[in-house]
């Protein structure tokens, strides 16, 4: 497909907002293994961790019998912020991210649009294939709405370059 146009500065912007969160993904990644101690690094995943281990079912309860409370509200809002699929294990985000947020700012031609451009293309080599006083004579004509070619023109630029001076 033919790119039209990409918006690099919302493209770098966004880019900038996922790169500034890495500090972030880390500290949930922690909270996760080392606080709640599982695996699955889901907010729906610790909320049954919680309910498993207090019996409650009201998961901020839990949280706070299990004096984890400040633990459990920091998880909900990072994730809140942040997907942790969209990083690495490093903290990175992942190139299928790259990808997607690239394609994101980047507008295509239509197929419309592409047929348009090549008959205009073709009209233009057609145009630079002749002669230039030649070309110079096709003129807009107002009352037809049409290009029509201006011999007369021609002509007068055709005199005009053969007078010695």
């Amino acid at each position: 497909m033919n790119v039209k146009k990409f918006n690099e500065s919302r493209y770098l912007i966004a880019l900038k907002k996922l790169e500034d969160k890495k500090g972030s993904v880390f500290i949930l990644k922690e909270l996760y293994s080392k606080y709640f101690k599982i695996e699955e690094q889901t907010v729906e995943a610790l909320e049954q961790h919680l309910r498993t281990l207090s019996g409650f079912s009201n998961c901020t309860l839990a949280a706070d019998t299990l004096d984890l409370k400040k633990e459990y509200n920091l998880v909900l809002e990072l994730s809140e912020e942040i997907n942790l699929e969209d990083y690495n294990s490093k903290g990175d985000v992942k190139t299928s991210v790259l990808k997607a947020l690239k394609e994101q700012f980047t507008e295509y031609y239509t197929p419309e649009e592409v047929e348009r451009l090549e008959a205009i293309n073709k009209v233009v080599n057609a145009v630079n294939s002749i002669d230039k006083i030649d070309a110079q004579a096709i003129q807009y004509h107002h009352l037809t709405s049409q290009f029509v070619y201006r011999e007369d023109v021609a002509n007068t630029q055709k005199q005009f370059l053969r007078r010695k001076i």
